[in-house]
């Protein structure tokens, strides 16, 4: 009896024993697994990084790239050109309401919005433009 005991015991100690280095391999080989998938993913990765690096030194030597430099000429160059044109576009419109203003006969009504900080007031001379007092009371 106390035999049986014995083995009994000596067969659960080597039953764990066993379980506990079954684990112990699944655990180092998934681990291992682990490591292999993500040198593979990194070699991809570098070798990925490495072609568009290629690909980018290539480009700068065919002089597909410009320079700091030469890219705020070209952007000055564009905001003055959109500056100008504005200016020239403002004026033209300008010209033109001063122009229908002339050829209406509103010449005073053209002056009042030239000049909407000023009473504009008709003389025998011309115009005479008279600043408005903001201390006044309005009534």
């Amino acid at each position: 009896m106390i035999r049986r005991k014995r083995i009994k015991k000596a067969k659960r100690k080597r039953a764990v024993v066993i379980w506990i280095l079954v684990l112990c391999l699944l655990t180092v080989s998934a681990g291992a697994v682990y490591f292999a998938m993500l040198y593979k993913q990194t070699l991809t990765d570098l070798e990925k990084t490495q072609a568009d690096m290629d690909m980018l030194k290539s480009e700068m030597e065919a002089g597909s790239y410009i320079t700091t430099e030469e890219a705020d000429a070209l952007l000055n160059e564009a905001v003055d050109s959109a500056v100008n044109s504005a200016i020239e576009q403002t004026g033209s419109d300008y010209k033109n309401r001063i122009r229908g203003y002339m050829e209406e006969g509103k010449t005073l009504t053209m002056l009042e919005n030239l000049f909407p900080d000023n009473i504009v007031v008709p003389d025998i001379s011309g115009y005479r433009f008279f600043d408005i007092n903001s201390n006044l009371n309005l009534s």
